[in-house]
């Protein structure tokens, strides 16, 4: 009988070949497919096989066993799966606790801008966003009331927000959380909006405190290592959203 995931010590990506073409069936967002695999280099394989090949493998128990000429590979993966297995479950659940504790201020695009913007295995399409104010992690037991009614008052001074994707980045490349991102900028219109926010903000929840400086608008694709972003082109923001515990509101622009 053959396992699947029997241990670290029996994976060999020889198999993944013959079944990446047969796993894109399942899910094509999430496939490159097998040629396009096969020319990616090394470090993109090991991090692409990781993200996305073993959840489909899994899901449909396809199997990954055996040796062979893929032994590279194979210490990479063992190395992986022992060190960074529990890293990713501990990211993913202090990324669970921010969304249900944490509150932000952000733009988010129109929905075809937001399908020019997602990619495959990275930030759902939905929340897609640019952060504009950080409020905290914890906004728990603070009133919302004030900053709900600034921010009817704001939007009646914006229409939307039209930008431009100008590049990419990784942020914290060598950090336990890097993010892959596009940079956004090219618009008079976000600078005075992070500046009229923030003075309001500064005097009444604690934890806008927090804020990065300077301010870099950007768009968070993916977090984990991945390949690069290739979109450069125009983005319209046509609302703002708060993000808070029970008081989720988005504002036309």
């Amino acid at each position: 009988m053959t396992d699947h995931y029997p241990s670290e010590d029996d994976v060999d990506l020889g198999e993944v070949f013959k079944g990446v073409v047969t796993t894109a069936e399942f899910n094509h967002r999430n496939n490159r497919g097998a040629a396009e695999f096969h020319e990616m280099p090394y470090e993109q394989k090991v991090d692409h096989f990781n993200e996305h090949i073993v959840p489909l493998y899994q899901q449909h128990g396809l199997p990954i066993r055996g040796r062979g000429r893929w032994m590279d590979f194979q210490d990479s993966l063992k190395d992986m799966w022992r060190g960074d297995k529990q890293a990713a479950i501990i990211r993913s659940a202090d990324a669970e606790q921010a969304k249900s504790t944490g509150g932000m201020i952000a733009l988010y695009p129109r929905l075809a801008d937001a399908q020019q913007l997602v990619v495959p295995g990275g930030e759902p399409l939905d929340d897609l966003h640019c952060t504009v104010i950080y409020l905290g992690e914890d906004v728990r037991g603070q009133d919302p009331t004030e900053l709900i009614d600034q921010l009817h008052y704001v939007v009646g001074n914006f229409g939307p927000i039209e930008a431009q994707i100008f590049g990419s980045a990784i942020f914290n490349s060598t950090g336990e959380d890097p993010c892959v991102v596009y940079l956004v900028g090219q618009t008079p219109d976000l600078t005075p909006l992070f500046t009229q926010l923030k003075q309001f903000v500064a005097e009444r929840y604690p934890g806008a405190a927090e804020q990065h400086d300077p301010y870099l608008p950007h768009i968070t694709a993916n977090y984990g290592s991945g390949a690069g972003l290739s979109y450069e082109g125009p983005v319209t923001f046509d609302r703002i959203g708060l993000r808070w515990p029970g008081a989720d509101q988005d504002f036309v622009l």
